[in-house]
C-alpha cells in the first residue's frame, strides 16, 4: 500500500498511508510533514522508503498524541532524515521517556515484564518542542503553509489534531465504526474533554476528516460517525452507573462491564487499559455529581450519590 491523496489545495497536498494506524503526510514543494508514525521501527522505515520513492524530504514529525502505536516509528525516521519531532506539550516527556506510559497505566510504580512491551512502550525519541493548539508555521525550508493545531484532548490529556486547508488529521479523537465495534470499550482518559472534542470537530468546517483508526470521512458521513462514537461512550457511562446498584470496587466493575461490552480481558496490558477507561467513566460520573467514593475496611468503593443529577 502506498500513500493515498486526500485533498489538494493552494495550501499543500494532503496524503495518508492506510494502515492499522493511519499515517498522515502534508507535502509542499517536496517537503513532507508526517502525522504519527505507527507502532514500531518497521513502520518508520516503511514511511521513509515510500517518501523517498515519492521524492519527498521529511522535514518534521508531528505526533497527535503519545501512545506507542503513534510514536513507534519516530526514531527510525529521525535516523534517516534528521527531522525534528513535535508532540503535544502535556505529553512530550512520554516520547522522550516512553516507559512513563507503563508507569501511568499501572499507577506510577515500576512496570513488570508483561507491561513493558512494544504495544505500550515505544522506542524513545527526542522531542524538539511541545505543541499547543494554535498556528504552527511550516517547519521546512520552503515558504510552506501555516498549519493549525486543534485541541482534541480526551483520548489522552493533550491530544491535538493537525489541520491543513480543508483537511483535519484527527488522531484518536474518534474511531471508525468498525474499529469502534472491535474495541467495545474505547480508551479515553477524560470523558468531559472527549465530548468537547467531538463537539469541536462537529462545529468545524473541514471537508475531509481522517481518524487514525478508520477511513477518511467527508462532511456528509462525519456526523453519523461522531454520533455513534458519542452514543457508545455515553452508553458505557450509563452501564457503569447501572452496575453501582450496590457499592463496588473498580476491579469488580472491570470484571462485570467487559462481558457486557462483549470483551474478554486477554492480557495484563489489556486489563490495565480497560481499568483506566472505566476509571474515566467513573471520574465523569463523579464530576457530574452522580457517584462518590467511600473507604471501608481499607478498600476504596464507588457508589451512587443520594440523588442522580439528570444530564
Amino acid at each position: 500500500m502506498n500513500f493515498v491523496p486526500l485533498r489538494n489545495s493552494a495550501a499543500a497536498e494532503t496524503w495518508y498511508l492506510p494502515a492499522r494506524v493511519n499515517i498522515g503526510a502534508i507535502v509542499y514543494e517536496g517537503e513532507a510533514v508526517i502525522i504519527d508514525t505507527g507502532l514500531e521501527a518497521q513502520s518508520g522505515k516503511r514511511i521513509c522508503r515510500l517518501a523517498k520513492e515519492a521524492g519527498w524530504r521529511i522535514v518534521a514529525i508531528i505526533n497527535t498524541h503519545t501512545h506507542a502505536d503513534h510514536i513507534g516509528g519516530n526514531s527510525a525516521i529521525v535516523e534517516q532524515f534528521g527531522c525534528p519531532v513535535y508532540a503535544p506539550d502535556l505529553e512530550r516527556d512520554f516520547v522522550k521517556h516512553p516507559i512513563f506510559m507503563a508507569y501511568f497505566l499501572i499507577g506510577g510504580v515500576a512496570p513488570w515484564r508483561e507491561i513493558n512491551n512494544k504495544f505500550l512502550v515505544a522506542p524513545a525519541s527526542t522531542v524538539t518542542a511541545g505543541l499547543k493548539p494554535g498556528a504552527f508555521p511550516w517547519p521546512g525550508r520552503a515558504a510552506g503553509p501555516e498549519l493549525t493545531l486543534i485541541d482534541l484532548a480526551g483520548h489522552t490529556g493533550g491530544q491535538i489534531g493537525v489541520a491543513c486547508g480543508d483537511v483535519l488529521y484527527a488522531g484518536d479523537a474518534f474511531l471508525g465504526p468498525d474499529v469502534l465495534e472491535l474495541h467495545g470499550i474505547p480508551f479515553n482518559v477524560d470523558i468531559e474533554k472527549y465530548l468537547a472534542s467531538l463537539s469541536r470537530i462537529r462545529r468545524s468546517t473541514y471537508a475531509t476528516v481522517l481518524p487514525c483508526h478508520g477511513a477518511p470521512l467527508d462532511r456528509d458521513a462525519l456526523e453519523e460517525v461522531l454520533q455513534v462514537n458519542e452514543q457508545q461512550v455515553m452508553a458505557l457511562v450509563d452501564d457503569v452507573y447501572a452496575l453501582l446498584e450496590e457499592p463496588c470496587e473498580l476491579e469488580t466493575l472491570v470484571a462485570e462491564l467487559c462481558p457486557r461490552a462483549g470483551k474478554e480481558v486477554a492480557s495484563v496490558g489489556s486489563f490495565f487499559l480497560y481499568r483506566s477507561s472505566i476509571q474515566a467513566y467513573l471520574t465523569f460520573l463523579h464530576q457530574q455529581g452522580q457517584v462518590e467514593t467511600a473507604i471501608r475496611d481499607n478498600r476504596l468503593f464507588w457508589q451512587r450519590s443520594e440523588k442522580r443529577v439528570s444530564r
